[in-house]
This record gives C-alpha cells, structure tokens and sequence, in this order.
C-alpha cells in the first residue's frame, strides 16, 4: 500500500513539474512575441524601413542589434523574423535594432539614394518634412492612392487659411499636406487640390481634366467599381474605428457595410475606419499567402496590381 501511494505522489510531481515547465515556456514564448513587437514598431516608428510616400527602404539590408551581432534581411516580414530569433536566445533587446550603412532608399521618384550615416538619415526626414526620429503618420487624401489614376503635376494646393502652394511632384505634395497637418491636426479642414488639374490614367496613358470635384469623385468611383486586383483578402478581418472600438468583418460586403455605416453615422467627419495589421492576403496568381504588416504595404500591393 505505501508503495502505491509513494508511486502515486511521484506521479503527481512529476505531472507538476511538467505543467510548470510547459507553462513557463508558454510564457517565455508569449512574452518573446511582445518583446519582438516592441522592437518591431520602434523601428517602424524610427522611420527606417519607410515613411509614407517619401522614400521605401532597398532590400537586402543587414540588421545589427545591441549586443552588435547582425542579420541580413529581404522583407520586412524577415525583419521581424530575424527579431523573433534574437529575442528567443537573447531575451529582451537594449536597445531597438538599426540598419547598418550603408544602405539604399528608393525616393518616390524612382531614383536611389545611399545613407551612409545617421545624419544622412536624418536630413532624409527632414527633407522629406518629418521630424526626425518620428515616424509620420496621417491619413492621404483618396486622390493620392488611387490605383486607376495619378495626379499630372504641377498642382495647386489651396489650404483653409493662408495662401496656395504649389507641388511639382508627389513628394512635394504630401510634404505640404503632411506640414499642416503636424500644424493644425485639429481643424476639421483640410488642404485640396484647386480645380481644375490632370490625371493620368492607368489603363492607356490618356490624361484627363478634373474641372470639379463632381468630375473627381465620379473617375474615383467607376475606378474601386471596375478595378480588378491581382489578390484577395483573407476573412475574417478586424476594422479599427476612430472611437477606440473594433468590429470584424467576414465578407468585402460586410468591409465595405463597416465603412458606411461610419461615414453616413459620422458625416461630415474626415475621420474613418482602418484595417488592423496584420492581416492576411491570398495572391491570385498562384495562389500564395502573404502577410500585410502595414496600411504601406497594402497600398505597395494595391499599386503593384496595375501591371
């Protein structure tokens, strides 16, 4: 009898000692995932792999962390990779992990630039109109990420006070839109076009007049109606609303019910709902899954549908 019981409490311990072990790694492994976001977004906010329509960062680069060891990268999914390894045998980073120079951005104009220091790097920011060490984030008018036209530059941008300015290329223009949205993030205005000015169509290359925002508003609809997108968003998906609440979605429709409803709730509110990241895309080619890590991305995807 004493022998069973001796067996039995052996068992026990041995069952405890397993569940503890088991949790403990559950919780180095959900603590490892934090970690790894943590350092994920301070580099995206840093800035470094990309700011808006200002510049994108040239793949590979070599990832280098505190304690100086490096990881080349192509993607920024194997950035993130390449943190979540660090951090499995390291733990915790002292400090967020940077690009080592030299390496190459692509400016939105298509030309290469080299950053070969951090002052390279922060007079990039601040020619582009960010402050350094921030990363720029506000939301582009649906003019600039549409993916059936482009604007014919030079345009005028007419501000709710103050005089016009003029944008001779795309940079130039959100840098405009950028600045007084840093300025004035309260005011329910925003900077527009003045009519009338060009687009250039995708499909032919044909440039077109936009006499009036009628005119705009009807090209940017036939657009999203008629356009054909070389991928598909994996459901269900989850849609942050501009008062802190989410809400999932299972279907376009129900996507496209979401914003809506907000907007007809909402109007005239500038403010609308955001995809939350990451979320999963099926490209239909050949049928293969990606991950989207940021709205960025996404619009890179949208543009890349063109052909």
């Amino acid at each position: 009898m004493m022998t069973r019981i001796l067996k039995s409490s052996y068992l026990l311990l041995f069952f405890a000692a397993f569940a503890f072990v088991a949790c403990e790694k559950e919780e180095a492994a959900e603590l490892g995932e934090v970690v790894t976001e943590e350092a994920f977004t301070e580099l995206e906010r840093s800035g470094q792999m990309g700011c808006q329509d200002c510049f994108s960062v040239v793949f590979p680069v070599t990832l280098v962390f505190a304690d100086g060891s490096t990881a080349e990268v192509d993607s920024r999914q194997a950035i993130r990779e390449a943190i979540r390894a660090y951090v499995q045998e390291n733990g915790r980073p002292q400090s967020r992990p940077r690009f080592e120079f030299p390496y190459e951005v692509e400016l939105q104009d298509g030309t290469l630039q080299t950053i070969n220091s951090p002052e390279d790097f922060r007079a990039l920011l601040e020619e582009c109109g960010f402050e350094p060490g921030q990363r720029p984030h506000f939301e582009r008018p649906f003019f600039l990420r549409n993916p059936c036209y482009s604007l014919v530059f030079p345009v005028t941008v007419e501000f709710p006070v103050g005089p016009t300015a003029v944008a001779n290329n795309r940079q130039q223009l959100i840098r405009l839109m950028y600045r007084w949205n840093r300025e004035f993030p309260n005011r329910p205005r925003r900077p527009r076009l003045q009519f009338p000015f060009d687009v250039e169509l995708s499909e032919d290359g044909s440039v077109v007049t936009m006499e009036n925002y009628a005119d705009l508003l009807a090209l940017t609809r036939d657009c999203w109606e008629n356009f054909e997108p070389c991928f598909t968003m994996d459901y269900p998906v989850s849609i942050a609303l501009p008062d802190g609440t989410t809400e999932e979605a299972n279907s376009r429709e129900e996507v496209r019910g979401i914003f809506d409803a907000w907007r007809e709730a909402n109007a005239p509110s500038e403010e609308k709902p955001e995809f939350v990241f990451p979320l999963e895309v099926t490209l239909t080619e050949d049928g293969s899954t990606l991950t989207v890590e940021a709205p960025e991305v996404l619009r890179e995807l949208i543009e890349g549908c063109r052909g």
